[in-house]
């Protein structure tokens, strides 16, 4: 009986944690009428904060639901798997979800036809790189199963992570795409569909089927996702004013990827400097896994405004320099102050928090608090990458990821024996340095054309 109350119990958390963030939309809409005038931009992130408080709080409550189900050990285990699979997407989409936001806004203005056919040429280029990840991971079964800790009884992972892959890979690029034409509401009911829906799949499976349960709950999702999506791609394309001819500017498949490569760089290095520590603290405490993972769930959930305002911000940046540096400037300022704030707040209920994931994760304070003021940093250094990507300064943003990767890489060697601790100071340090540097960068190019 004991299991079947704590669900309810954490239901009732969730709905603690959905009024706050109702009263958290409430605000913003009063505070944008003040910050920023640019109205079409304000409905965009209105719309895009409502689908993802929905689609990241079910992935919130899924979480917690799977970590109380499993032993700390087991999830450790499926969150090192999850950043497994995080890593190979990268490949698997190979820095088109970003390109996507920019080839499809810039294609705009040129009518249907342009949009549809650079949105046929990006997804022609994202199954092909799929194909060719999962192949790889086909081939390399028995190393993929040594990676991720798990025997060769339990090697239906990997014919689940397949599809997984794939269809994720995909929706990436969905997700540019629709950002790229502002559909921002079409993208805001998909993450509703498929963030509800998971739920009660999530919980359903997992009970039953633990580990395994978790993956196909995944995989389940994220077929919904991806058929959603395509729905909402097809009438919003559907709907864009034709013009013929097409425009001699559509882009070729070289300058897609031209555009796209270092973004897959950058893409790589971030993720896989994440999972290289995920990696370290796996093969030394599977519950040091577990715990930073809780920290970065409730890291996820924070950080949720502050990216949907530099997706928004990126979609706004292709075309209108002039604008764009000045919505720039006040999504900067708004999102620092916003995340000071909350992290202040949610530092006094950090014990609190990791509760709901069970009592083995209260003793993690420190890590969660780490994280928490990594948050202020993020929130920062997503407007300023997001900003440069968009006005096609994708090399700059590469060095810098670099930059960041072999701090964080070369401080979790360092601290290793320290745990979860030791890899969240790494990650501060890291974002730290990575944010002013870029900052100054793009001041410095803000400040030349200008003059």
């Amino acid at each position: 009986m004991t299991f079947l109350k704590q669900p309810f119990i954490v239901l009732t958390d969730l709905a603690i944690l959905v009024i706050k963030s109702m009263i958290f939309c409430v605000h913003w809409k009063i505070l944008s009428f003040i910050v920023i005038k640019q109205k079409q931009f304000k409905k965009d992130i209105v719309w895009n904060l409502f689908g993802n408080v929905v689609s990241k709080g079910s992935v919130f409550f899924v979480s917690i639901l799977t970590a109380r189900m499993l032993s700390p050990e087991d999830f450790g285990r499926v969150s090192y798997i999850y950043q497994t699979v995080a890593l190979i997407v990268i490949f698997a989409s190979m820095g088109l979800s970003v390109t996507a936001i920019r080839f499809t806004a810039d294609a705009l203005v040129n009518g249907r036809n342009s949009v549809r056919l650079i949105v046929k040429k990006i997804t022609i280029l994202v199954l092909g790189f799929s194909v060719l990840s999962i192949a790889l991971i086909a081939i390399f079964q028995e190393q993929m199963l040594s990676i991720l800790q798990v025997g060769s009884e339990q090697a239906f992972v990997i014919w689940i992570l397949l599809p997984i892959v794939t269809l994720t890979a995909i929706n990436q690029v969905q997700f540019g795409v629709m950002s790229g034409i502002k559909k921002f509401k079409s993208l805001a009911i998909t993450n509703t569909l498929a963030g509800l829906s998971s739920i009660p799949i999530a919980y359903i499976l997992v009970s039953q089927w633990l580990i395994k349960g978790y993956l196909v709950s995944l995989l389940i999702t994220t077929l919904l996702t991806t058929v959603f999506n395509r729905i909402f791609i097809f009438r919003a394309i559907s709907k864009i004013s034709k013009i013929e001819p097409i425009n001699s500017s559509d882009r070729s498949y070289n300058e897609i990827l031209n555009f796209a490569w270092p973004n897959l760089i950058s893409s790589i290095m971030f993720t896989g400097a994440t999972w290289f520590s995920f990696s370290l603290l796996a093969n030394k405490n599977l519950m040091e896994v577990a715990a930073f993972n809780v920290s970065n769930q409730l890291l996820g959930v924070l950080f949720l405004f502050p990216t949907i305002c530099a997706q928004v911000l990126m979609s706004y940046t292709s075309k209108e320099n002039l604008k764009s540096r000045e919505l720039f400037k006040k999504s900067l300022l708004f999102n620092g102050v916003l995340a000071t704030v909350l992290v202040l707040i949610m530092m006094v209920f950090s014990r609190y928090l990791l509760g709901l994931y069970g009592p083995h994760y209260q003793d993690f304070t420190l890590v969660l608090n780490l994280c928490l003021v990594t948050l202020v940093v993020m929130a920062l250094s997503s407007q300023v990458e997001h900003y440069m990507v968009g006005l096609g300064m994708v090399k700059s943003h590469l060095s810098y990821t670099a930059v960041f990767s072999l701090i964080f890489v070369g401080m979790s060697c360092f601290l290793l024996d320290y745990g979860a601790v030791g890899i969240a100071v790494s990650r501060l340090v890291a974002y730290i340095i990575k944010f002013f540097i870029s900052f100054l960068y793009v001041n410095k190019v803000d400040y030349a054309s200008s003059n």
